[in-house]
């Protein structure tokens, strides 16, 4: 096998059935050569015995479409790392359950040298399209996004982050999300750092264009709380040696230092 399309869920099927069906239809990717692993980190069943998004998967009657329920830990980062343990493929796609790729997303697709870690133009309601996220704050995250631009550069270019939503990366060289993440938030940023730290590149292929959705489906489906958030940072800043005074900064100074103090310090 010689991609994974991994995609992590937690109650939103709806959402993954138009992803996958994206995939096979507008993308029409080449089962002979990919999977799609969704990696449902919910798991409420109906009284059938079997959740929505699991019957969904069955109903696909595809070997390689395949669906695992994960549940020991609730949190995006967790459900990656779980794609990259259980995937088949040499290299894999990890995306966001709500994304859209371009029609020629595949065609132009190329798999990353060297353990590189490849991310691609987010498109923009106008039209536009972001390509980077910069080493600030903002809003309570770490990391925002740069300056759109309207004309894309004709080859890879290095870039400091982009969104989590979607990178490529070969499955043997995956570095990995701090095993003590849980819910929401951390990824963005510390991931990139980590790629870099260890000699690889992180670069933005501008023929990989995506398009997540972020306004229209409500709240944030992962529980989001400040503590868990915190934790992640904490956790995060510790592993790639940043100095945490950032994250006393944005947030409750009294609150960061207690959770610094029970939750993070005594486990790394």
């Amino acid at each position: 096998m010689l991609l994974t399309i991994g995609i992590p869920s937690y109650m939103n099927a709806g959402e993954v059935w138009f992803t996958i069906q994206c995939l096979r239809t507008y993308c029409s990717i080449d089962f002979s050569c990919t999977e799609i692993l969704v990696v449902d980190n919910w798991g409420m069943v109906e009284t059938s015995g079997r959740s929505v998004l699991q019957g969904y998967i069955k109903s696909c009657n595809n070997n390689n479409i395949r669906y695992v329920q994960y549940t020991e830990v609730v949190g995006v980062s967790a459900a990656k790392n779980k794609i990259f343990e259980l995937a088949r493929g040499k290299y894999v796609l990890c995306i966001d359950s709500h994304i859209l790729l371009d029609k020629n997303f595949f065609k132009d697709m190329e798999l990353p040298e060297g353990g590189d870690l490849v991310q691609g133009p987010l498109l923009l309601s106008d039209g536009g399209y972001h390509i980077d996220r910069l080493d600030s704050w903002e809003n309570g995250f770490w990391t925002k996004w740069g300056r759109p631009i309207y004309d894309l550069p004709k080859h890879s270019v290095p870039i400091w982050a982009n969104g989590a939503g979607m990178f490529l990366t070969s499955r043997k060289d995956w570095l990995g999300f701090n095993k003590n993440f849980i819910g929401f938030g951390g990824e963005t940023g510390y991931i990139q750092e980590k790629y870099r730290m260890n000699g690889r590149k992180v670069l933005c292929n501008p023929k990989l264009v995506w398009q997540h959705l972020f306004f229209c489906y409500g709240k944030i489906k992962y529980p989001v709380t400040v503590e868990e958030k915190i934790r992640n940072y904490l956790f995060a800043y510790y592993e790639i040696g940043r100095d945490t005074t950032e994250i006393y900064n944005n947030f409750d100074y009294a609150l960061v230092e207690d959770i610094d103090t029970k939750l993070v310090r005594p486990f790394l």
